[in-house]
């Protein structure tokens, strides 16, 4: 089943969202609770920044929290955009990358967001099995990637805020260039770094929220809000996120 937000009171609920619509550097913010990512009848869902993406969702149930994932086949798929891409092959840059999920079943690798894909990836925020959640930055060109891995194994089936920043430092210690937030805080976590990573590269998967571009392996629990910065936000910036969305989520 396909599902739509559509957009004529896209302009009207600026007030109600805890994003500062004007801010350069925010790329994408997907409010997955909001009641009009489940009007139906139409096909495209619609991000709530000043770019206004659209993407389709497949599956996922409508909730006051999110969108609930089957772990079978549903996905939100906002495709391809330059916006979405922090390298060139040669260099990197900076993003910020953070959103709410509640992870209900691990029983391997599910993917959580990001541009993720067995030959093309990019970056992407993933819960490991039952022990952690990580995050990789991906040399397509060259087939090695740049990993960091939270040290702190996370619930099961409670809403958790989970942030990930890189500074576009690339190049064979790239990994030291990213820190993990938990529920607004910096978490311990470490680097496995890879010699010959130069960079990411501007390719051509989708931005996804629930799987990656080859639909093999998917999120099981729900997810709720998502943002995307051009950036490395500061400790202050996420906690400001994590503070003015927790109430949604129970906390």
């Amino acid at each position: 089943m396909v599902q739509t937000l559509s957009s004529p009171r896209y302009s009207r609920n600026w007030a109600r969202l805890p994003i500062d619509h004007k801010d350069p550097s925010l790329l994408l913010y997907l409010p997955l609770w909001s009641p009009y990512s489940d009007m139906a009848g139409a096909t495209t869902i619609y991000s709530y920044d000043k770019n206004r993406h659209s993407g389709a969702i497949t599956g996922t149930v409508w909730g006051l929290q999110g969108r609930t994932f089957d772990g079978l086949d549903d996905v939100i798929d906002l495709g391809d955009n330059n916006l979405f891409s922090f390298g060139n092959g040669t260099t990197d840059t900076p993003f910020s990358l953070m959103g709410w999920f509640k992870v209900t079943d691990v029983v391997a690798l599910r993917p959580l967001a990001g541009k993720s894909a067995l030959n093309a990836a990019e970056y992407g925020l993933w819960w490991l099995d039952a022990s952690s959640i990580r995050v990789h930055i991906v040399d397509a060109s060259l087939a090695v990637q740049c990993t960091r891995i939270m040290d702190v194994a996370p619930s099961l089936g409670v809403w958790l805020f989970v942030g990930v920043t890189y500074n576009g430092v690339g190049g064979a210690s790239a990994g030291n260039g990213i820190t993990m937030y938990l529920n607004g805080a910096v978490r311990a976590s470490t680097a496995t770094n890879n010699a010959n990573y130069v960079a990411m590269e501007n390719g051509t998967g989708s931005f996804m929220i629930g799987s990656r571009t080859e639909a093999d392996i998917w999120h099981k629990g729900t997810s709720g809000d998502t943002w995307l910065y051009s950036k490395v936000l500061t400790a202050n910036e996420i906690q400001q996120n994590y503070q003015s969305t927790k109430w949604r989520y129970g906390l």
